[in-house]
């Protein structure tokens, strides 16, 4: 906000006290006008809003929203993931991100059951497969996977997910102070 203040200011100055003409003065004066409003959109996308990333294969689950389908407004339906990626001893290692993938059956069952265990309290992880089906698959199944609406976007392809419960991380026994 600061940065925008002196900009603005600048650019009085810049107005007042230069020795350009008045058409390349205004001219100055829009242009940066239109880029206040081109980077406050860009700033927009990183403030809170789901990343356009795919979500990693394994992650803790900090908080779960679902949106469904409306067929009268012909939505497609969302499910929001807060996550913080895992290390290999399965130990949040990153800030929470918001993910959000395309609303399924299975995928609103399952986060759902997710969501419960955590309005409980419990601590989940969770892992994403990909269940990519062969073409002998998809004919066994008798659906024709065209575009699922995975991040990735290859045919064949529907994300599902797994949830865990973690148990509480164990603390050292207290011991007697020693002054």
């Amino acid at each position: 906000m600061i940065a925008y203040v002196a900009i603005a200011l600048l650019l009085l100055y810049f107005y007042f006290f230069s020795q350009f003409s008045k058409a390349i003065k205004i001219s100055i004066v829009l242009v940066v006008t239109v880029f206040y409003f081109l980077t406050w959109q860009g700033f927009e996308r990183v403030l809170g809003w789901p990343a356009g990333l795919e979500m990693p294969n394994e992650f803790r689950v900090l908080w779960i929203a679902l949106e469904e389908p409306d067929k009268n407004n012909n939505e497609t339906g969302e499910i929001y993931f807060w996550i913080r990626d895992l290390d290999k001893a399965g130990l949040p290692i990153s800030r929470p991100r918001a993910y959000s993938i395309i609303w399924s059956e299975e995928n609103a069952k399952a986060a759902e059951e997710a969501l419960n265990k955590l309005e409980e309290g419990e601590i989940l992880n969770g892992s994403m497969s990909r269940n990519v089906l062969t073409g002998d698959q998809e004919k066994a199944k008798g659906e024709d996977y065209e575009d699922s609406g995975s991040p990735s976007g290859q045919q064949g392809e529907e994300p599902s997910f797994q949830f865990k419960e973690v148990a509480p991380p164990s603390l050292p026994a207290k011991g007697l102070l020693n002054n």
